[in-house]
């Protein structure tokens, strides 16, 4: 077992390094290869700034989960709904990045790719809501439902991209907490993926931190929702940790896009429109810098891993 947390954590810092290292090639000598965000109405930022650096995390994640697909039998299906399913969001978001697609055209890809990635996992029926508390779903009440949950959860990652290193740090603790879930359920091998995630995320996040050098662009905020979708399902599923774990880690995130959601709605706005009413949207128009509003939230989402974290290795 030492031997396994040696590996992973030297895995992490190598991918740290050479995603630090590749993104900050990329911008230096082919700084042309990014798409500008340029400033709009919704913006949190009046300057013109490369989009897309998470092209680098969803690439390197790919990479190292294929390594796993022939080494481990057992979870062949699994990293092959994640490897098939990552490539092709990402690629979706990459296309958005270089010019805005029509919505409903990504939001048609994202349940296809849903149907594909469940149909590829083939999920047991009985999960855990919170510890201690299963449920046994019928076939036709959980498929759907957890391709809503990767549809939503894609989603949910791309509206909160809207400061500097809010999403890239989140991703990071995120990363790290679901290594500590699968190792301690004995997964040994989704936790070195999970790690590869936070060690390229991590080499990023230099870039991406506020002033950012760089933004993640849909490329990589959708990536990074669709692969924490698809490690909850994965988590649920194969390994009973409870829903409510996820919910929990993920709970700042959801809080803020369902709320908002919800309050759209009741003001019978167009809630389906791109918008900038978010809670995190307001706190930085109302004076916070961008760099205190991803600590506050870091903040947060730690406190929130370490009760999630209970309920899950308890």
């Amino acid at each position: 077992m030492r031997d396994v947390y040696i590996i992973g954590l030297s895995l992490a810092a190598g991918t740290t390094l050479f995603s630090w290292a590749l993104l900050g090639i990329l911008l230096k000598y082919y700084r042309g290869f990014f798409p500008l965000d340029h400033p709009n109405k919704r913006s949190m930022h009046e300057q013109p700034i490369p989009r897309g650096g998470g092209i680098v995390i969803a690439g390197l994640f790919i990479l190292g989960s294929i390594f796993f697909i022939p080494t481990w039998p057992g979870i062949d299906r699994f990293l092959l709904a994640l490897v098939v399913g990552t490539l092709v969001i990402c690629t979706l978001g990459w296309l958005d990045d270089q010019k805005s697609l029509n919505n409903l055209t990504k939001l048609t890809v994202q349940l296809i790719i849903g149907v594909i990635c469940v149909a590829l996992m083939q999920p047991e029926t009985k999960i855990y809501l919170f510890t201690g508390t299963m449920v046994n779903l019928a076939s036709i009440i959980l498929i759907p439902s957890l391709v809503l949950w990767i549809t939503w959860i894609i989603n949910v990652f791309n509206f909160m991209d809207g400061v500097d290193g809010l999403v890239a740090s989140q991703a990071i603790i995120n990363a790290f907490v679901l290594s500590i879930w699968f190792f301690c359920s004995g997964d040994n091998n989704i936790a070195l993926v999970c790690l590869i995630l936070g060690g390229a995320t991590s080499g990023v996040i230099f870039f991406n931190w506020a002033p950012a050098k760089i933004f993640l662009g849909d490329s990589g905020s959708l990536s990074l929702g669709f692969i924490f979708g698809v490690l909850a399902i994965y988590g649920v599923t194969k390994y009973k940790m409870p829903v409510s774990g996820f919910i929990v880690l993920y709970g700042v995130f959801l809080a803020d896009t369902g709320i908002t959601l919800l309050r759209r709605i009741l003001k019978r706005e167009r809630w389906w429109e791109p918008h900038n009413q978010h809670f995190y949207q307001r706190i930085v128009r109302n004076g916070v810098s961008h760099s205190k509003m991803s600590i506050i939230v870091v903040i947060a989402n730690s406190g929130l891993a370490v009760l999630a974290t209970l309920q899950v290795v308890s």
